[in-house]
């Protein structure tokens, strides 16, 4: 066994779990954590973890509890008395009401890796060998806390941060594939269970959060229905006596839900986490504590209730890819009432489902029926200012219609009508959340349709108004490299970078400028980091390898190819890439293959044929390389395929077409690239001027 490796503690029960890690005399942990997500729901864990260093990490190392505020206040939201966010967002400041954009799905994988840079960056201040932390119950984490585990467990070196993992039970996937990979993994039928810490007394079997084994539970059951309620009710009273916020998204609406009033104090500490959840982005929770929403109220009774539930459900549905679940919640809601919001709601949802969110069931036609449907109904509104927010509402949804059917000027009418609509029947100031929205859609509509200097002038605007959203920076320095501001657009990326816990296209895109202005190590550092945030982006594998290539770093470039492939068998550019690392070592068949494969998979790549021409050179093949070359060239014009040609109609004795080669390269080059092609065009005007 190596102990020095994180570990995987596979058991039948917690109680042979800690006998076990007690047995492995690995050190006093530095922190023992409960994962069970029924104690705080969403990051159970990581809050826990948290919660843990706040002490010392407030005291003592504030700047770097500053600097990655969202992360802390996301996970540990107790934290919020000891911390001011200085990075919100305006969206994210905006009552419940008034909010109109949610994160996507990926938010949580933001929040999780600033996690990790934050406790890794913390860790590494501390003397003495690296903390042991112990995790029980994983096998029932909370989404949040198995994608944060995950991360952790690939990115925390066992050297600096050893994690032991206690499982009881079967572990689901992703979390068993990535203990299987980097983990030791120990069984429990290596010793005895001998654990006597634990009784029979239901009033501790409910205090553990029901958390316990067969016996406790049998004596649990055993108990009256209002003996079991009161018992729970005294949880939930206890709980609250915390003032601990995220006991408000686990074991106080558990308690409250199996109390004495679970359609009153159960419902509505379910309809407090669910809210909390739905703002954050933790999409799974929504769907848990949405669904006990629904069970405990009567659409008869609690109509508005009822549909709120079921709109926060049809978001998340939607954000995790999950359109045909999100549609069904919203037909079911239009079977259960009529109340007027209820269709309106399901009308824009149900649009949106089918403009954006499906894939093969996209139907547009569909989706402009739904979405005028839902303009319709919120324009009998009987109240000025709400009507006028609820019809820019929907028409900013036909605007995103429009403009997958291609009608990018009615799509932009639409939204400058929503925003001269709210200028003058709205009072300044109310709804600002959803004026943003609608002043950012019309900034990514004009860097589509319009000049850039006009969608320069609209991503200001907005930034202007909400100058912490990091996409906003992202998007606003492709404008400025499309314009030719290399500097501005550096800078829009390390602002977008500090704006947000870290996401890996910020720095893909940093990377690729980098890349693009020949500064390759640059280029290779954003690579590095966009691949720790996401080692599944294939994009990313590309870019470094043709760094590395041409850095002549090899054996770099052929790792990272390889995994490309891995991940993407069938990518042209890496086929191409992999031609080309065959070529340098000498494999010369292997390298025909793959660029043949590069081409074959898409007769668009330049570069394929480019590289093709240049093997088939090089094994003598001089018509094929012409052949090669001339497709390359109808693709892309480029003065170093240009060259390549023009070598090659040279060698076949074709002065005149590689003097025209040459000469048109020399337009496009930069001056300390000329000289090459000034000595073969030269050489060829001598050879063509001696030709008899």
């Amino acid at each position: 066994m190596n102990t020095a490796n994180h570990l995987w503690v596979a058991t039948s029960s917690r109680k042979a779990g800690r006998a076990l890690v007690a047995s492995l005399r690995l050190g006093t942990p530095f922190a023992t954590i409960d994962a069970h997500h029924r104690l705080r729901g969403p990051y159970t864990m990581g809050g826990s973890m948290l919660r843990t260093i706040a002490p010392d990490l407030l005291s003592h190392h504030r700047e770097l509890a500053q600097r990655h505020d969202l992360e802390l206040l996301a996970i540990a939201p107790e934290l919020a008395d000891s911390l001011e966010c200085q990075r919100v967002t305006l969206m994210a400041t905006a009552a419940p009401q008034d909010r109109t954009r949610y994160f996507s799905a990926t938010q949580t994988a933001r929040l999780a890796h600033g996690f990790v840079d934050l406790l890794l960056a913390y860790l590494a201040r501390l003397d003495g060998p690296a903390p042991l932390v112990v995790i029980e119950n994983a096998e029932l984490s909370e989404a949040t806390d198995v994608e944060l585990l995950t991360i952790l467990l690939r990115r925390a070196d066992p050297r600096r941060l050893r994690l032991v993992i206690c499982t009881a039970g079967e572990v689901s996937e992703p979390l068993a594939g990535f203990l299987g990979k980097y983990t030791t993994k120990v069984q429990a039928d290596e010793i005895s269970e001998n654990d006597d810490s634990w009784t029979d007394d239901p009033a501790d079997y409910v205090a553990a959060e029901c958390v316990g084994d067969d016996r406790q539970r049998a004596a649990y059951l055993a108990l009256d229905p209002a003996e079991r309620a009161a018992l729970h009710d005294q949880r939930a009273r206890d709980l609250l006596g915390r003032n601990e916020f995220s006991l408000q998204l686990g074991a106080v609406p558990y308690h409250l839900v199996r109390g004495s009033d679970p359609a009153g104090a159960g419902a509505k500490a379910a309809e407090i986490a669910l809210q909390h959840c739905l703002m954050q982005g933790f999409y799974e929770s929504v769907l848990h504590f949405g669904r006990h929403v629904l069970d405990l109220l009567d659409w008869s009774v609690d109509g508005e209730r009822c549909w709120l539930a079921t709109v926060k459900m049809g978001t998340a549905l939607s954000a995790l890819d999950r359109p045909a679940e999100a549609e069904q919640v919203y037909e079911d809601a239009c079977r259960s009432s009529t109340l007027p919001a209820v269709h309106l709601g399901s009308a824009y949802g149900r649009a949106m489902l089918y403009t954006r969110f499906y894939d093969e069931k996209r139907d547009q036609g569909r989706a402009m029926s739904l979405i005028n449907t839902a303009i319709c109904i919120a324009s009998l509104g009987t109240e000025q200012q709400r009507r006028a927010y609820n019809v820019t509402f929907q028409e900013n949804g036909r605007a995103l219609v429009e403009m997958h059917l291609g009608n990018f000027s009615a799509a932009l009418r639409l939204l400058d009508a929503g925003l001269a609509r709210l200028d003058e029947e709205v009072d300044p100031g109310r709804f600002a959340p959803h004026r943003s929205v609608l002043m950012y859609n019309r900034a990514k509509l004009l860097s589509r349709i319009g000049s850039p200097e006009e969608a320069l002038r609209a991503y200001d605007a907005v930034i202007g108004v909400d100058p912490n959203y990091s996409e906003y920076y992202v998007e606003r320095a492709e404008v400025h490299r499309q314009l030719g501001a290399v500097e501005l657009a550096f800078s829009d990326y390390e602002t977008a970078i500090r704006l947000s816990p870290p996401y890996p296209q910020t720095h893909f895109n940093r990377g690729d400028l980098a890349m693009e202005q020949g500064d390759l190590p640059r280029a290779i550092a954003d690579f590095d980091r966009a691949l720790e945030l996401d080692d599944t982006l294939v994009d990313g594998y590309v870019n470094r390898a043709t760094c590395q290539l041409d850095l002549d770093e090899w054996e770099k470039a052929g790792e990272d190819i390889d995994t490309g492939l891995v991940l993407s068998p069938d990518h042209p550019q890496l086929r191409c890439l992999q031609g080309m690392f065959e070529q340098r070592r000498g494999n010369l068949p292997a390298a025909r293959e793959a660029f043949a494969a590069a081409v074959e998979l898409d007769p668009s790549l330049a570069a394929g044929w480019c590289n093709f021409g240049i093997l088939a050179f090089d094994e003598g093949e001089i018509s094929a390389a012409i052949s090669y070359f001339d497709r390359a060239i109808a693709l892309d014009d480029d003065p170093t395929i240009r060259m390549n040609r023009g070598i090659a109609r040279h060698q076949a004795g074709q002065h005149a077409e590689a003097i025209e080669d040459f000469s048109f390269a020399l337009l496009t080059v930069d001056e300390d690239d000329a000289g090459e092609l000034l000595s073969h065009r030269d050489q060829c005007l001598r050879e063509l001027v001696s030709k008899p």
